[in-house]
Order: C-alpha cells, then structure tokens, then sequence
C-alpha cells in the first residue's frame, strides 16, 4: 500500500486503501501514514539539515509576482530570470514599462523568450490597471479570496490558469 492506494494481488485491480475514522490522528485524512508525529520527526530532520524555514519578513510587491511569472512561461528559470532583472534595472517603476515603447520592453526581455508576446501582455495589463485604478499596482488583490483573485488575473491575456494558481501561492 502506497498513499492509500491498495493493489490487490489476485485481481490486480487497484482500489483506495480504506478511510480512518474522523478521530484519525493523520494529518491527511483517509490515510494512515504519516501520522502528525511522523510528520513533525521529518519536518526536525529537514529544519536539521536545510535550516529552519521562516516566512519572510516583508511582501513581494504582487506585480513583480505577475510579471515574474508571465516572463517565467516557456524557458528556464536562468533566462526568466535574467529577463526580469534587466527589465527592473532599464524600467525602475511598472509606470516606465507601460509607456515604454514596445520595441524597448521587448529589447530587455528578449533573453526569457516570446519577447513580442510577453511584452504586449504585460503592457496590457499595466495599462487596464492604469485605466481602471489610476495605478499600476495589483496590491488590492491581497483583499480578496482564492477566487475573486483568479478571476481578477485570469481576465488578461497571458494568465492562465496555471499562471493565477502560481501567482496565488506566491502571494
């Protein structure tokens, strides 16, 4: 038994394992292991080895989540990278992006890949957020729940539902 998962040696058919009581001491409900003490064993072993992980002290501005992330679509996490840094170095403010010339937008991301295409979503939303709010910012987002926020994202072009899920773990 793996996960839940019961294979039956004379059927070879697979069926769930069968489910704990609401009392189950599990942190996953329906499965037995790991148990919450388990759990807790393994968490020592990891903070032992890899240092303790601590939330970090401040909040990522949600735009550079959002752009991060749309640079992020279709290469390697060096090249998005390195595209979202030279973007933030040539345009210090996501104002200076949204009325760059596309031409020099484009020029700063190249290295991430879809250059034309990343460019035009991200000005895009820049310029809807511009219009609608008076403000290229995304911070009215922390406000609202799981699915206003998907809703929000994923009514521009380039977000995804992939996208929106990833923008709302990080942030």
């Amino acid at each position: 038994m793996s996960h839940g998962i019961k294979m039956s040696q004379a059927s070879g058919k697979i069926q769930a394992a069968p489910r704990r009581s609401a009392k189950s001491s599990s942190p996953f409900p329906g499965f037995q292991r790991p148990s919450a003490s388990e759990v807790k064993q393994f968490h020592k072993l990891l903070a032992r080895h890899f240092g303790e992980r601590r939330p970090g002290k401040g909040k990522r501005n949600i735009l550079d989540t959002v752009v991060g992330t749309i640079l992020s679509q279709n290469t390697t996490n060096t090249n998005s990278h390195r595209a979202f840094s030279q973007l933030k170095k040539s345009f210090p403010t996501w104002d200076k992006v949204r009325t760059a010339r596309p031409a020099a937008v484009q020029k700063v991301i190249r290295c991430g890949g879809l250059a034309p295409k990343k460019t035009k979503w991200i000005q895009a939303i820049l310029k809807t957020l511009h219009k609608e709010r008076g403000e290229s910012s995304m911070e009215f987002l922390r406000k609202l729940n799981k699915e206003q926020v998907h809703q929000e994202l994923e009514r521009f072009q380039g977000v995804g539902k992939k996208t929106s899920a990833i923008i709302n773990l990080f942030d």
